[in-house]
Formats: structure tokens, C-alpha cells, sequence
């Protein structure tokens, strides 16, 4: 299940930052859970959200879930709530997942063709610590498309710009949002990337490198 995510386009666009966070955002092509990212609840606006879902009961940020089901929205507490009101989208260059190859789990790279960006759904909460009031968030994951199954079991729910207004609106129910959570039936492209990836600290372009055949589909 994803666990990494590039935001560098979507910094460099010029949309509108607002909010506050204990670090100004900047990009990464490496950005892990439980560190600051770019959540977009508006058009053309991006506001800093701590990735991992955190209702005001839990007690530790990093043991907030930073990815959600969509087959359990609407059955776990924790996620109904959100999903009436509470959705956001993630704007991101690409994702990285593991596979598992003579052994060994690798990184492979997830992309747009077009490079272009892609919006992930997700769901997001206000949190409250000490004096500092802040936005967190999980992205939502559903079963892998033809293409991808034959890499992984599961991958980010990703949205067009017509499902993103639907899912960003107030006017569309929790059943109806339900119905635009469905495998990607958009061209991704797909590539093994370095083992150096395996390190949260790891970053740069050098990130997404290729590493060995292109895949598309």
C-alpha cells in the first residue's frame, strides 16, 4: 500500500498556501508518513496537513493511519464521519509502492505518462496539541486496476479533475462519493527505482530515476 509520495509540482504552480505548519513545505520526492504535505480542500488552494488521520481521541500522531480503505469508509467510525464532509484530495507528481523479486522487496515509481499531476482522495481531520491547531490527513486506497495487478495488490484512489469537483463538493453525499472511489481506468506508467529509496532521507530527482525497463498500461 502506498507509502511515499512526490509533491513538487503542485509547490512550484503558484496555487495559494495557506495555513500553518511547525515547518514552511517545501518539495519532496520522498515524502513519508507522518511528515507535512500539501492537501488540497479547495480549487487552487493548499494548506499544510500532518500525513496520518488524527480525531481528536488519539494520543500519538504516529500511530494515526495514513492510508484508509474505501471498502471500509463507511463501516469504520473512524472514517464515516470524514467522508460525509471531510474530503480532501492529495495533488502528487507520482507514488512509490514495494514488490517483491527474487527475495527482496524493491521500489517501483507510479507516474502520469503525461506528467502530469495526479489527485488522490482522502479524507482529513483538525487536530489539536498543545496550542497548535492543524490539519491531518490519510489518502484512501482501493483494489489495483488490470494494469497494476500485475505489481500490487492495492493503489491510491485517484481521481479526474471532473470527480475531483464532485468529491471536493459539500453537495455530494458520503453514498455518492463512495461510488467515485474505483480502480484507475486512466494510462500509468511504472518503473523499478533505486534500493536508496528505501530511506525516508533519501531525496532529489534521483528518487524517480529508472532503474531498468519502463512499464505502461
Amino acid at each position: 500500500m502506498t507509502g511515499r509520495i512526490v509533491q513538487v509540482e503542485a509547490l512550484q504552480q503558484g496555487w495559494d498556501l495557506q495555513g500553518t505548519a511547525p515547518r514552511p513545505l517545501t518539495v519532496s520526492y520522498n515524502l513519508s508518513p507522518y511528515q507535512w504535505l500539501a492537501l488540497q480542500r479547495q480549487p487552487d488552494l493548499l494548506e499544510p496537513a500532518h500525513w496520518g488521520l488524527a480525531p481528536s481521541w488519539i494520543k500519538r500522531l504516529n500511530e494515526a493511519p495514513y492510508t484508509a480503505r474505501a471498502e471500509q469508509l463507511l463501516t469504520n467510525a473512524m472514517f464515516k464521519r470524514p467522508l460525509a464532509r471531510q474530503r480532501a484530495v492529495l495533488p502528487v507528481d507520482g507514488v512509490f509502492d514495494w514488490i517483491s523479486a527474487s527475495g527482496r522487496r524493491w521500489p517501483i515509481y507510479i507516474s502520469s505518462p503525461e506528467h502530469t499531476l495526479m489527485n488522490i482522495a482522502a479524507l482529513w481531520e483538525v487536530y489539536q496539541l498543545g496550542d497548535m491547531r492543524f490539519l491531518t490527513c490519510a489518502l484512501i486506497s482501493v483494489p489495483s486496476n488490470p494494469f497494476l495487478s500485475a505489481f500490487l495488490t492495492r493503489m491510491p484512489a485517484l481521481l479526474d479533475q471532473q470527480q475531483t469537483a464532485q468529491w471536493l463538493s459539500t453537495d455530494t453525499t458520503d453514498t455518492d462519493a463512495i461510488k467515485l472511489l474505483q480502480p484507475w481506468s486512466g494510462v500509468l506508467q511504472t518503473w523499478q527505482v533505486t534500493a536508496e529509496m528505501n530511506s525516508p532521507q533519501f531525496q532529489g530527482s534521483d528518487c524517480i530515476k529508472p532503474v531498468g525497463r519502463v512499464f505502461k498500461g
